[in-house]
């Protein structure tokens, strides 16, 4: 009995880091991952595009008055962008992100509220989170694009190897694999080398394309482990952000 629940447990270990390699693709979480990923992008142009003509334009009129009020405003616009940030990550993201919130409390008048806003280190602490989600954004936009496409191609092979030039992979010049493999003991050794010359692979039968889809489902579950490994990165750099980060109470 002993070895049977040993045997019986191992068994369950193998099953549990099989799933947890392969299984990725199964799970809720990297979905909203994915989701919240795609959307850094967007929102990155956004609020790049956003804050960057208000405050030019709010530091030109400044001359004749009327740019303080807009640049005022756009800090306060900035709390609620971070606001939104910090919602989004709380809710597509596997981590607790709050933020420092703050409400709008205009009992002492309006100036001890915009004084307080503009003096806030943790403004600018958002409004530095915001700009650089245009080039986070970015990154993240190309490596998660890159990665999707080539996994959905491969995927697709079955469907549509037959339709003339789907798939092929050619090469112009030779390439030349020559793995090594070597044994070594005192007096004698072995050594094993195979040569493999590639030149151009056509997909054109079923069964090539299957292969091409078993590969492309082992570049997927890479993928989705890279956007799993993505998302946790940036949940983690903005929970740890937005611990100085000033935002709205809404409630």
């Amino acid at each position: 009995m002993p070895e049977t629940s040993a045997t019986e447990s191992a068994g369950d270990d193998v099953l549990h880091a099989l799933w947890g390699v392969f299984g990725v693709p199964a799970r809720l979480q990297t979905y909203k991952n994915l989701v919240y990923l795609a959307l850094q992008f967007p929102l990155g142009v956004f609020y790049f595009t956003t804050l960057v003509t208000l405050f030019a334009l709010g530091l030109g009129l400044s001359i004749v008055g009327v740019g303080i009020p807009l640049v005022v405003a756009t800090l306060l616009l900035v709390t609620a962008f971070t606001t939104v940030e910090a919602r989004l990550a709380d809710v597509l993201l596997s981590v607790s992100v709050a933020g420092r919130p703050v409400g709008v409390d205009l009992d002492g008048g309006v100036l001890p509220y915009v004084r307080d806003l503009v003096f806030d280190p943790g403004t600018y602490v958002g409004l530095g989170y915001l700009l650089a989600k245009f080039v986070v954004g970015t990154a993240v936009f190309v490596v998660v694009t890159f990665l999707t496409s080539l996994s959905l191609t491969l995927l697709a092979a079955p469907f549509v190897y037959d339709l003339p030039g789907s798939y092929g992979f050619v090469v112009e010049s030779t390439v030349t694999f020559a793995p090594e493999i070597r044994f070594v003991q005192d007096l004698w050794s072995v050594t094993f080398s195979p040569v493999v010359q590639l030149t151009s692979w056509n997909v054109d039968t079923l069964n090539e394309a299957l292969v091409v889809a078993a590969a492309g489902f082992l570049v997927l579950v890479v993928s989705l482990h890279v956007v799993n490994a993505l998302a946790w990165t940036l949940g983690v750099v903005t929970a740890r952000v937005f611990d100085y980060v000033r935002t709205l109470r809404l409630r």
